[in-house]
């Protein structure tokens, strides 16, 4: 099995490959690109090294980028960090630039064959321009449809302890010793509604209610630790009311 070290993601080390494998793919397409076209070869020579040249290898320099960056290396990234909110938006973005990409990359190719004349020289720039465009709408409508898919994913702040370890302390304080069985009883009751009623995430996050739930429970324990079991009672009935306000609130 493998250890947590094993596990782990080091976002440090992948970022360095990854800027060390784009380089070398940069230089390589930069030197393929001068290799095969050359000022020396005839004029009517498909390999001649027209006056886009320059113009098309960086608009294909520039087409690489958006792909390695925009396609993969950003949305995966986001992909990792919010995989389990909005990562099909990360997806989705990704596949929106690479299909773009890729359209572009077909229209430089077909430009390679076009008459040198002023209308097929400018008619692949608009179709280039008009691709971007879309491009970049789509990529905002995604990123604005994330901030939907948001609304009630909020996560509690890891200021505060979760439900779960909320009903981790109310367990340790049920098996303490000589309770009286209402105690135990009563103890049972708030840490089931905790743990069904309590969301985990949205406006329970920001709640004022869920703040004063934790204080409650960690008072509760306090209590039962030091011994001052005399003033349980109280505290378990402050906290089961205020879990009832609070699951009502996050219903609204």
């Amino acid at each position: 099995m493998l250890n947590a070290d094993q596990m782990n993601y080091n976002s440090k080390s992948s970022s360095i490959l990854t800027s060390v494998v784009y380089l070398i793919a940069v230089t390589a397409f930069f030197a393929i690109g001068m290799l095969l076209f050359t000022s020396s070869a005839p004029t009517d020579s498909f390999w001649h090294r027209s006056d886009l040249f320059w113009v098309r290898v960086i608009w294909f320099q520039l087409l690489f980028a958006v792909v390695w960056f925009g396609a993969f290396v950003i949305p995966i990234r986001g992909l990792l960090d919010h995989r389990q909110q909005i990562g099909g938006g990360y997806t989705a973005m990704s596949a929106t630039v690479l299909n773009a990409a890729l359209l572009s990359a077909i229209i430089l190719c077909v430009s390679l064959f076009l008459p040198q004349e002023r209308a097929y020289t400018i008619l692949p720039i608009v179709f280039q321009i008009l691709i971007v465009v879309a491009c970049l709408i789509k990529v905002m409508l995604l990123k604005h449809a994330q901030c939907f898919q948001n609304d009630g994913l909020t996560p509690i702040p890891q200021t505060l302890k979760t439900p779960e370890e909320l009903v981790a302390f109310l367990e340790l304080c049920e098996r303490q010793p000589d309770l009286q069985s209402e105690t135990v009883k009563q103890i049972k009751r708030v840490r089931e509604k905790i743990k069904y009623a309590v969301p985990h995430a949205g406006k329970v996050a920001t709640s004022p209610r869920y703040k004063e739930t934790v204080r409650l429970v960690e008072d509760v324990y306090q209590h039962m630790m030091s011994g001052s079991k005399d003033q349980i009672g109280a505290d378990l009935n402050t906290l089961e009311n205020t879990i009832l306000l609070l699951a009502s609130e996050c219903k609204q």
